[in-house]
């Protein structure tokens, strides 16, 4: 029997009802788990959860509402080469970061539901799909890839000097150059990197919500393809387990 994991974020309730009623009235053919049933709420990328996308055939991921956990583990699913199901209540209202304002998602794809026979329905057509599908050449001449922040912080503006005094020549995503980060782009250059640095902003930083919903992907990304990557962390903000879910 194949298995499937299901991760979305705990808030609202009622999207989770409705998962989840998918989830148990889903034919026998698949076995798909959800994170509700591992008692790990609010903990910030449980080891447990990305055991169960390693052990899964397929990976579900709902993103009517965009959440950091989430986000870094459909990042963490594409590096495993795992099948990918984006999914997304149209019922829901979006919160800020939207899909628009991040990216990614919407070049990805995903499927977009309103109750739990609809999802059901996308559901039992998991082994329709492939995997996302990259290469593994490293760039040897640049080496590392940065997640660069929309402004030029004295704080980010020291990461790049770090780097710079490493010796590593290193390739970018800048948002002052680029508004909006495709997922075809960022698979690319962290499966050509051998090392990935994640700076994640504070809640008192502009543009916060979707730089480190990026980060998160990015993150997830590398951690999935085995990449050496470092996620810094500025301030005392704990950005990421302010998030509660996974």
């Amino acid at each position: 029997m194949k298995k499937g994991f299901y991760a979305y974020p705990a808030c609202p309730s009622e999207l989770g009802d409705t998962i989840e009623r998918a989830i148990s009235s889903v034919d026998s053919q698949f076995s798909i788990d959800s994170w509700k049933a591992m008692d790990i709420v609010g903990h910030f990328i449980n080891e447990k959860v990305l055991s169960n996308i390693d052990k899964a055939d397929y990976f579900v991921a709902d993103i009517s509402i965009l959440n950091f956990n989430v986000t870094y583990e459909i990042g963490y699913a594409i590096g495993k080469r795992k099948r990918i199901l984006l999914t997304k209540n149209s019922s829901i209202k979006e919160t800020h970061p939207t899909i628009k304002d991040v990216g990614i998602f919407d070049t990805i794809g995903y499927q977009s539901y309103t109750n739990s026979d609809q999802l059901k329905n996308k559901l039992q057509e998991l082994d329709k799909g492939s995997p996302i599908d990259f290469k593994e050449l490293v760039d040897t001449k640049a080496p590392v890839y940065l997640l660069e922040t929309k402004h030029k912080t004295d704080w980010i503006t020291r990461i790049i000097s770090r780097i710079k005094k490493s010796r590593y020549i290193f390739r970018s995503f800048d948002p002052t150059e680029q508004p909006r980060l495709s997922a075809s782009d960022a698979i690319d250059n962290v499966s050509k990197s051998f090392g990935v640095i994640v700076p994640l902003l504070s809640t008192n930083s502009d543009g916060n919500e979707v730089h480190n919903m990026r980060g998160a992907f990015i993150g997830g990304l590398a951690d999935g393809m085995g990449k050496a990557f470092t996620i810094l962390q500025q301030g005392e903000d704990p950005v990421p387990s302010t998030i509660e879910i996974l």
